[in-house]
């Protein structure tokens, strides 16, 4: 075994060549490494567009060229360049789950010096699905890869007819083992290079392992050698793929070339097949085919001289190593070290909206970056058919088909859930209240539910006069179901659990349901990005009103307060941003017209004109208004929290809301902001007066605002608390078992606990 009082030192090589634009986000990937000691090793191919000059911007890496298109090449060099006891290879399109060091490493401490080399998980981002691309795989003596594999191959010995092998974008190797092979075998210029060396690592007497939690997705990126799904370079992938069977293989080059042949005569009818389909021209099937026979032609070629004079060595155990440079640890701070272990995380919010703000899909947003930056595996799922990506922050975002029915909609969650465990496990799944989209994994018992509360929907439909139909009784019965199955509840204020425990009859802290309050956090203004929208300004307070048009949100009382504001200030501007939701809250079929024209109506012609409605607008262009605005107004009839007032209070805004639900939890009155009673236009009115006719109020309620904001929103106390708080639900999970009582969900509405059911105070 290693020495337990020396960590061993990791260098990670970056070998690129032409594709500059992917080389950021693997980068930044590196430096959120929860591991260290690690430096970073950039070997830079021939480039013309950049790479170079990015590359050398990079002060915690270190940074070579090489003159030749050959990654075996390039890799020797990173080799050269590296000071570590571990030399571990990824792609440059590819990007690092933050914990992907750590689990690799892990391994050859655990095993010691004979463990020569780890390899691990890639995930085809760009692949529908999202599919494997490297698993347990092997590869056989015909160059043919099985990438994967449900289990680990039983064996690593080489006199078998299948190896172990890994794959580029996710490897390791000891650097004793890897000279102790000679380096990289660079008649290898593109493709089975890294099969090479894992099978020469096997030979020279090293063990090698697969370790599926160090993950790592690729994002396929177009170059030199791959620049569309047909068009590839058939020769070298031919050419590798012969001479590395006639390397390994004992059989008569005759034998082995006819065995190597005979896939290749399927390539050709397929490309025969595009030609006739259209979707690949007669010169190009021409070519490819061409590429082929040269390819083979070749491999068999160094195949032959391979086998009579062997191949020479590159790099041998008398190179040097040079200074190790190491990289600073992770931006934010690491668990503590009792609780370091990294948990599997399913997030569930279907409303994840992209580009496209929303409430619950925000803090979502902001909950998967501070819980993968704290060295946590995070998935998100939600309804979309959008393409499977990985977010610049690392968390992986999974799409699940929308379908109209609700309850095949929730289903289809717990289906997903069960499709991602075919690759590990998870942890624990959290899911909003909101619509019930965790009731389904609930029930299922498979796995702990946190239910985080919002607005209860049963709330929603009170105030805003909806019709309990079917729908809107299958929602409130999903809510109080999920709320039932859950092995814990977080409320995102104090109000808001009051509010639930007066709206739905389930016990919070029944049958062993843990309860706590965390406050939602969000990233400071100077970490987001703005991008200017056109926002009339007519010279006077501009007020920005963020959220839904919606009854719940207090548009009216708002168009009637503001109406009163501009007699006084024929100058103040009244932006409103979000979309109208006039038909889901049943307005529209209350009156016949939706919030717009309603709004429109209780104004002139020369109030109107200062009032600009933008519908959705994206993250960006959002907090460029926020940014841009005098005060942010929002009088809500009721807020579990209010994420736009922190929105606002995060740029140093003031802002006005209301006193009902959590919201003076967020606002303290007359310090960082003012509130008024819900649905009284006359006072919003003054409120919206007294600071749009004092710029002195504003500048010092802003600066409190700020102040409050940074002191208790953090991102990192949202981290904090929500990761101790799964922990503490998993000790109680697996410590007991956890049997909630089967739901007896209502026929009729539930009856409202309230004195009035459009005041919540």
């Amino acid at each position: 075994m290693s020495d337990p009082a020396r960590k061993l030192k990791a260098s990670v090589v970056i070998i690129t060549a032409g594709r500059r634009q992917c080389l950021p986000p693997c980068v930044e990937s590196l430096r959120n490494q929860t591991y260290r000691p690690m430096e970073i090793v950039v070997v830079v191919g021939p480039s013309k567009d950049g790479s170079q000059g990015y590359a050398s911007t990079l002060t915690d890496a270190k940074v070579c060229s090489v003159d030749k298109l050959n990654v075996a090449y390039a890799r020797n060099e990173g080799v050269r360049q590296s000071g570590g006891d571990i030399i571990v290879f990824i792609d440059d399109d590819a990007v690092a789950h933050p914990r992907w060091l750590e689990e690799l490493m892990q391994v050859f401490e655990r095993e010691g010096p004979s463990c020569g080399g780890v390899g691990g998980q890639v995930i085809n981002e760009n692949g529908p699905g999202q599919p494997l691309q490297a698993f347990n795989n092997t590869i056989n003596l015909l160059g043919e890869p099985d990438q994967v594999r449900l289990s680990p191959a039983e064996t690593t010995d080489t006199a078998r007819a299948e190896f172990t092998y890994f794959m580029g974008a996710n490897m390791a190797f000891r650097r004793e083992a890897i000279l102790a092979c000679g380096g990289f075998d660079e008649t290898f210029f593109y493709l089975y290079e890294d099969v090479d060396m894992t099978v020469s690592v096997a030979k020279a007497g090293y063990r090698v392992f697969h370790h599926t939690r160090a993950l790592v997705h690729h994002f396929p990126a177009v170059s030199h050698n791959r620049r569309g799904t047909l068009d590839l370079n058939y020769f070298a992938i031919v050419r590798h793929q012969t001479y590395f069977s006639m390397k390994y293989s004992t059989r008569p080059v005759v034998p082995c070339l006819w065995s190597l042949t005979l896939p290749k005569r399927h390539w050709i009818r397929e490309f025969a097949q595009h030609v006739a389909r259209g979707r690949m021209s007669l010169k190009a099937a021409i070519r490819y085919t061409s590429m082929i026979g040269r390819g083979l032609m070749s491999g068999l070629k160094n195949g032959m001289r391979f086998r009579r004079e062997g191949r020479p060595t590159i790099l041998t155990s008398e190179l040097e190593r040079p200074a190790f440079k190491t990289v600073a640890g992770p931006k934010v701070v690491a668990v503590r070290p009792e609780t370091r272990h990294g948990l599997r995380i399913a997030l569930i919010c279907g409303e994840f909206g992209g580009p496209v703000f929303g409430g619950v899909g925000t803090y979502t947003r902001h909950l998967a970056e501070a819980l993968t930056s704290h060295g946590h595996d995070v998935s998100l799922l939600r309804s979309g058919d959008q393409e499977c990506r990985i977010a610049a922050e690392g968390y992986k975002v999974v799409n699940i088909p929308p379908v109209p029915d609700p309850a095949a909609y929730r289903a289809q969650f717990l289906s997903c859930l069960h499709k991602l465990s075919s690759r590990f496990e998870f942890d624990i799944v959290e899911a909003p209240l909101w619509a019930g989209e965790g009731s389904a994994i609930g029930v299922s018992g498979r796995l702990p539910v946190v239910t985080r509360l919002q607005t209860p929907f049963e709330l929603v439909r009170r105030i805003s006069g909806i019709e309990a139909g079917p729908a809107v009784l299958a929602m409130v019965g999903a809510e109080q179901l999920q709320l039932a199955y859950s092995a814990g509840v977080i409320g995102i204020s104090r109000a808001v659990v009051d509010t639930v425990r007066d709206t739905y009859p389930v016990q919070l802290e029944a049958h062993g349901r843990q309860l706590t309050i965390i406050p939602l956090g969000m990233p400071g203004a100077g970490q987001l990005v703005r991008k200017p929208i056109e926002a009339p300004c007519h010279g006077g307070t501009r007020f920005l009103f963020i959220g839904r048009l919606e009854a719940r949100k207090g548009v009216l009382e708002l168009a009637k307060a503001f109406a009163r504001v501009a007699e006084q200030d024929p100058k103040a501007s009244l932006w409103v941003v979000g979309a109208d939701n006039s038909t889901h809250d049943g307005f529209f079929t209350r009156t016949g017209s939706d919030y717009v024209h309603a709004m429109n109506a209780l104004w002139g012609s020369g109030i109107a004109e200062r009032v600009h409605f933008f519908g959705k607008i994206t993250d960006e262009e959002k907090n460029f208004l926020t940014s841009e605005c005098d005060v942010l107004v929002a009088p809500s009839v009721y807020e579990s929290f209010g994420l736009m007032y922190l929105e606002a209070m995060r740029y140093g805004k003031p802002v006005i809301g209301t006193n009902a639900g959590g919201i003076p939890e967020v606002v303290a009155d007359g310090l960082t902001g003012l509130l008024v009673p819900p649905e009284s236009a006359d006072e919003l009115a003054m409120a919206m007066n007294q600071l749009g006719n004092n710029p002195e109020l504003r500048r010092r309620l802003g600066k409190k605002g700020l102040s409050r904001f940074e002191e208790s929103f953090s991102l990192y106390s949202l981290a904090r608390q929500t990761e101790n708080f799964y922990r503490a639900v998993l000790e109680d999970w697996h410590g007991r078992s956890f049997n909630a009582p089967r739901v007896s969900l209502p026929a009729e509405p539930i009856p409202s606990r309230s004195a009035t059911s459009r005041r919540v105070a």
